[in-house]
Formats: structure tokens, sequence, C-alpha cells
């Protein structure tokens, strides 16, 4: 069945030793409890109200050096989906029926046994490197559906999914709890339907499209990934967060692109990323074919979650270009983000500029003309009074602190197990 994960291991010898029942999360991931700990066990579940035990076995298609989290043997899943799937109308009985015979026809097939640990697809997801693998729209026997259409309208109704989820856990000042976002069955839904992006194909749109198209996604993935893997707070784990935070796009692509990927190999050209030496798609990647030609508005459009970034927009193929206008306009207003001190000679401009120099120009008039483009007013007037001689290019620290109340701490030790939480 569609729904059911493949067997990766077999039940070890030794029986791990227990945890208190408070441990346990529950099948679905929920609070857990003693009582629900118990009806586990009598499901045959052994974690999570078992302690964690370490493996390292190799059994077909899958390795894992994973904790024995969200598993439960052939026996306790048979029970389960007979026991669940029966209780419901004359409709969801039959459903059961055909789906135990096809766990039976399964078992004499493969060697299915009562014994053997089964994981469902949507906590399977959880030990991925891809945040949208709830649900498998791809196999290697093909897809379970077309390629998407209309991307932007899937995104688009993607964002009001996530935008509801995170004005849900959001205070009065503007605060979210990540830590109770990522526990809201709501962010599971959302996750679910975040996995059609599967059927999504980059290379396929037209270009313009492909960059709002990924800028909105882009915004979209930083708060899904603030609220399951953590927020980072150091330069060493933000660059782990980037480089491994991702979503799988493309039904013949079984690699993902990561938000370093998606920024600096498809928008901008496949450029080197801050502190990177390599370029983000090697000369092997499935997603060369997605890349477009650098355009440095996108740095006035993506927020990467510090309050340092740009404001969140929705971005459109139709108006693209005058959306991309008016938010460079609105970010050099910012005294935060440029700044001059016509009596000093100085132009101070955000990090972001410094980052990716090179997008902006090749010298610091270069980099002053581009910037002055997005001005008017006093403040345009200024930049033409300081290109009239020689200046000091200067760059304001930036300000990492996000709009977190509560929130796990990514420390990017390892992004897999991370995904568990």
């Amino acid at each position: 069945p569609g729904c059911i994960a493949r067997r990766c291991f077999e039940r070890p010898q030794a029986a791990p030793a227990k945890l208190p029942a408070k441990a346990g999360r529950g099948l679905a991931g929920g609070p857990g409890g003693a009582e629900d700990c118990n009806r586990q066990r009598e499901l045959g579940v052994p974690s999570p109200c078992e302690a964690p035990h370490r493996e390292h076995q190799r059994q077909g298609c899958l390795t894992y050096i994973l904790d024995h989290q969200a598993v439960l043997h052939g026996q306790g899943l048979v029970g389960l989906l007979g026991e669940t799937l029966s209780a419901q109308k004359p409709r969801g009985r039959c459903a059961g029926r055909r789906l135990i015979a096809s766990l039976r026809r399964f078992r004499r097939a493969t060697g299915f046994s009562e014994k053997g640990l089964f994981r469902f697809q949507v906590h399977e997801a959880s030990f991925q490197t891809a945040l949208n693998l709830a649900r498998k729209w791809c196999t290697e026997q093909g897809c379970v559906s077309d390629a998407v259409q209309n991307p932007m309208g899937l995104m688009k109704r993607l964002k009001g999914q996530l935008s509801k989820i995170l004005s849900a856990h959001t205070d009065d000042n503007g605060m979210v709890d990540y830590i109770a976002m990522g526990e809201d069955p709501a962010l599971l839904q959302y996750e679910l339907a975040v996995a059609e992006l599967q059927l999504v194909n980059l290379a396929e749109m037209e270009p313009t499209t492909r960059r709002a198209f990924v800028i909105n996604l882009y915004n979209a993935i930083v708060p899904h990934a603030f609220a399951k893997v953590g927020i980072a707070n150091a330069d060493l784990s933000r660059v782990a967060f980037f480089d491994g935070v991702s979503y799988l796009l493309g039904q013949h692509s079984d690699v993902p692109l990561s938000l370093n990927e998606l920024e600096n190999g498809v928008l901008r050209g496949n450029r080197n990323a801050p502190f990177h030496l390599r370029q983000p798609l090697g000369s092997g990647s499935p997603h060369l074919a997605a890349v477009l030609d650098c355009d440095h508005r996108i740095h006035f459009a993506l927020n990467c979650g510090a309050k340092s970034c740009p404001p969140v927009k929705w971005f459109t193929s139709e108006a693209l270009d005058e959306e991309l206008r008016v938010v460079a306009m609105a970010w050099a207003e910012q005294e935060d983000n440029v700044k001059l001190d016509l009596a000093a000679k100085t132009l101070w401009l955000s990090m972001i500029i410094s980052w990716y120099s090179k997008d902006f120009g090749s010298s610091k008039v270069e980099i002053a003309n581009t910037i002055m483009q997005h001005t008017r007013g006093e403040k345009h007037d200024q930049f033409k009074e300081l290109l009239k001689g020689d200046f000091q290019l200067k760059h304001m620290k930036y300000d990492w602190s996000t709009n977190t109340r509560r929130s796990h701490e990514f420390k990017g030790r390892n992004l897999r197990a991370l995904l568990g939480f």
C-alpha cells in the first residue's frame, strides 16, 4: 500500500531498556503519556515508548544510523489498521479489508515479517533531508499524479495555509512560538500539502515565473524549517542550516534543493554563496537547467528569518519587475540598510551588499551607482553629491535576531536526526 513505508531493518535481538512513560510521543507524534505508551506496547510498538536503540544495518534500500523512532512491528501494524479501519462506516470497513488483504499479499511477495519494523511515510519523512516528504508522490515505479500545471497557484494556496498556522502562534507583539507551531496538527496537514511540490518542475517554468516561484518558495521554507528543525544562533550552524534545509522538487529528480541552492544556485546564476568555495550546483546537478541570470533585486525580496532581512511579500509572474522595483526602493529608503554621511564622505550599506557584492558591482563606485538607482528625493541627491569625489564604503552590523518567542535551537550536527523533533 502506498501509505506504508518499506521495511528497513529487523527487530534487534536485545530489547532496549525502558524509559519513563512520559518519554512516549504517540504513533502520530503527539504528546504521549503513560496510557498512550501502554497502548503502543499492546500493539507491539517498541519506540518511542522504549529507549532509542542505535542500529547500523543495511536491508535493501535504506541505511539507518538513527534511533528507532515512530516504528511498529508488522503484527502491530496489521492490528492497528484492522482495529482502526474496521471501526469506521461500511465504506471504511471495506477499505480496511482491502488494505489488510494487500498486506497479506505483500507478506507472501516480499517475506513480510510480523517481527519486522515498519514506519508510515509521514514518519519516515522525519528522517529525510527534505522537509516536504511527508507524502511521497513519486517512486521508482512512477508518480501518483501528473506534473503541477499551475505552480504559482499551488504556491499561493500553500502560502495561505502556512500564514494561518503562523498567525495562530503569533502574539500581539509579532513574536512566534515555533515550538507550539511545530506541535500543531495543522503543520502536519501543511506538510502533507507541501509534498505536492515534488511534482513541480522548475526548468519547465518560464524564467519570470520561475524567479517569482522560487522567491516565494524560499520565504515559505524558512518559517517551516524554524518550526521543524529549530533556529541557528551561530555562524557555523547558520551555514549548516542554509546548506541542509531543503525541499524535493521535480518528478524526475531525487536530489533536493537546499535554501543555499535555491538562492545562490537558481536565483543568482549558480554563484558561490558567502563563505563557500564551490558553486552550489555542481556539473552533474539535475537542477542546472533551472539556473537563472542574477537580478540583484532578489536580495531585497528574500527573507532569511532575521530582523535585518527584507519583509516577506508575495511576488507574481505577471508583475514581478514592478514588484521587485518597489521592494528595492523600500529597502533603500531604510536607514538601517543605506545611510550616507556626507561630512565624513562615507557610504554605509547593509552587510547583505558586502556578502553579495559581486551582484552589485566590481568596485565601490559601481556598487554605489547600483544602490542609487533605487533611491529618490534627498537620499538620491546625497548619492550624487557623494559620487563627485572619493568616499569610504562601510557596512553595518547585521541583526540576526528573529521573531521567535520560543524555538528549538538548530545545532547542525545531524539534520536528519533533528527533523525528528
